[in-house]
């Protein structure tokens, strides 16, 4: 019982730090673009949706070239 309120405050600070990377990708922050990759990478544990949608960001923040663009200009 007492893994529940680490979990939920480790959810908690997951989900902060996703509004903050969101706020930065909203407005084409490198940092956040990076941040971002790093969460990405985070949620891949997450099986089986936060695996899918883990790559699909993956994709985007990697290898898209139209979104790669958006983050050098």
């Amino acid at each position: 019982m007492a893994d529940k309120p680490t979990g939920i405050l480790v959810c908690a600070i997951l989900f902060a730090i996703g509004v903050v990377v969101a706020y930065g990708i909203w407005n084409l922050k490198k940092w956040a673009r990076i941040a971002g990759i790093v969460l990405a990478v985070i949620s891949l544990i997450s099986i089986p949706i936060g695996t899918i949608i883990g790559i699909v960001i993956l994709y985007f923040l990697l290898i898209d070239k139209n979104t790669k663009d958006l983050f050098t200009e």
